[in-house]
């Protein structure tokens, strides 16, 4: 079916492979799917230094997260709403045997404006955190005027915040105090230097309102500790243990919720 979705859409498809993860330290598991783009004739140079061109047939990737205990999943895919409401329907066909509403489909939002009352994490210190800070934040007027105001705080101060910087040169205009809406922010993680060495460890979380982020760029134990964090700062709304799961076929809708991501 998935095969038929692309070639009727971008004219691809014609091989697909599917891959499961167990995420067992989430209580989830990662479907990911490879379809076959359209073929290139790719310039490249061999293992003896000689440029040659080769066809070859790229793979489109897609994802779906789908968590066991609150029927909760999370798709990723490229191409808009269509497209993950697909990835949603066939999952929910195939592995959970139930038919998906096309309205359960719903795009992932971050409620940004709640980092206007700061970062902090429960025993920060303990998880061997030294800093947390706002790396930058990018600010549209509520107005409708148009436009973007985006703060950046100096790269190499682990210290130094875009919402110090606003307080400190914006005192009057402070689009933190001011009727400005937050639609992107950089987060930035900065871990203690281990024992012996100079060099700290740092995550920069990068996230945008309407759902986009690179949480999935991070290792395994790192993307859980984020989104912990994420939970705790109000940006997202943590699921629910306990909310009705599809057991099978029979069932005539999910009870879970599927979010889109871009």
């Amino acid at each position: 079916e998935i095969s038929a979705f692309f070639l009727k859409r971008e004219g691809c498809g014609k091989s697909v492979e599917v891959e499961f993860l167990d995420r067992w330290l989430e209580d989830s598991i990662q479907v990911t799917i490879y379809v076959e783009d359209l073929a290139n004739n790719r310039p490249e140079f061999d293992d003896n230094g000689t440029f040659r061109r080769r066809r070859s047939h790229p793979a489109k990737e897609l994802a779906l997260v789908y968590f066991y205990k609150t029927g909760f999943a999370e798709t990723v895919a490229s191409g808009g709403k269509d497209y993950h409401e697909k990835l949603a329907t066939l999952f929910a066909k195939h592995m959970l045997g139930v038919t998906l509403k096309p309205d359960a489909v719903k795009a992932e939002t971050y409620k940004l404006g709640n980092l206007k009352n700061g970062l902090s994490v429960f025993e920060q210190a303990t998880l061997g955190i030294e800093s947390l800070r706002m790396k930058s934040l990018t600010f549209m007027p509520l107005d409708g005027g148009g436009g973007f105001l985006t703060i950046d705080a100096p790269g190499k101060d682990i210290h130094a915040t875009a919402d110090d910087w606003v307080e400190k040169y914006l005192p009057h205009d402070n689009p933190l105090k001011h009727p400005f809406a937050i639609v992107q922010a950089a987060i930035g993680v900065h871990f203690f230097p281990e024992q012996g060495k100079k060099r700290r460890r740092t995550l920069m979380l990068k996230f945008t309102k309407r759902g986009m982020s690179n949480l999935q760029h991070f290792a395994e134990a790192d993307r859980k500790m984020l989104y912990g964090f994420m939970v705790e700062w109000g940006l997202i709304v943590q699921p629910v243990a306990g909310l009705p799961v599809p057991t099978g076929p029979g069932t005539s809708q999910n009870d879970g919720q599927f979010k889109a991501a871009a």
